[in-house]
């Protein structure tokens, strides 16, 4: 992901350390209260700003080329090349898949905890205990939001906002015409109107925030989202032991789904080369820094 501009506040929260970069795919936030508790962690917040177009054969598609027009009937292709027709749509079905999608962000949301290593002192506190002074290190909550860009209210933000994603939704009617039983593949820009708040869309959801396929997470260099075989079958493949991966052809996750926040954090702490831990235990309380690193 590229930066494109860096935020600081401390005069507009005076109660919180605020901070926001602002990236090509996402904008990053991280807030640090003047006093972390369990209840208000140091949070590191991802948000997308995204919008719908409904496309059909009466609106077209903010896309050109997604609606094919045959005779009187219209049709779409998926991510495999298959045409399929597509109905209009209505406004109940507009908004039952605007909720749908919504809620998808509760996937990735609060999923993972990021522990700061003994070098990186940055979010150190001090508490009294029993009369007794002492520092904690608290661990930073992974935060995840979706914005509807086109909501100017929304998210409060100052900040003019660039879209990060533009989806066309299509409202397909049933099997393909040329094999009955093949479903709809949707990709990043082009969702069917099945795939309100399921795997595909917490799927594509993770490559908006730049999660490769799985092995390309564990470290298989041609499953990289931008590698021309990122989407060859062994890159879905989760290994034997570990359940199937929401970037694979499940739904799981393992630490490594961590990816975008641990990137991120060290763009918010000046890429200094600490080793960040995670963890999926997002209750994990502070703990004191060892003091050989103070």
């Amino acid at each position: 992901m590229k930066v494109l501009q860096v935020d600081k506040s401390h005069g507009k929260h005076p109660n919180l350390y605020w901070e926001s970069v602002h990236c090509d795919i996402l904008k990053s936030e991280l807030i640090v209260p003047a006093l972390p508790t369990p209840s208000n962690p140091v949070t590191l917040t991802i948000r997308v700003f995204y919008s719908l177009s409904f496309a059909d054969g009466r609106f077209g598609s903010s896309t050109p080329g997604i609606i094919t027009r045959v005779g009187d009937k219209y049709f779409t292709q998926d991510s495999n090349g298959n045409f399929f027709r597509v109905k209009d749509w209505n406004s109940g079905d507009v908004q039952e898949f605007k909720t749908k999608f919504q809620l998808g962000q509760r996937f990735w949301d609060e999923k993972f905890m990021l522990i700061p290593p003994d070098s990186c002192s940055l979010f150190d506190h001090k508490v009294v205990t029993s009369g007794k002074e002492e520092i904690l290190r608290p661990n930073i909550l992974c935060r995840f939001r979706l914005i509807d860009g086109i909501d100017i209210d929304a998210a409060g933000d100052e900040f003019k906002r660039p879209l990060h994603l533009k989806i066309d939704v299509v409202r397909t009617d049933g099997p393909n015409i040329f094999q009955r039983q093949r479903d709809f593949r949707s990709n990043s820009k082009l969702y069917d109107v099945r795939d309100g708040n399921t795997k595909t869309l917490w799927h594509e959801l993770g490559h908006a925030i730049d999660e490769d396929h799985i092995q390309g997470l564990l470290g298989d260099g041609t499953c990289k989202i931008e590698d021309a075989r990122g989407n060859l079958d062994h890159c879905y493949t989760t290994p034997p032991g570990t359940e199937a991966n929401i970037m694979g052809k499940g739904s799981g996750l393992v630490l490594a789904n961590a990816k975008p926040w641990v990137e991120l954090i060290k763009l918010h702490t000046n890429n200094v080369p600490h080793v960040w831990g995670v963890t999926q235990n997002t209750s994990l309380p502070p703990r004191k820094p060892n003091p050989l690193f103070l």
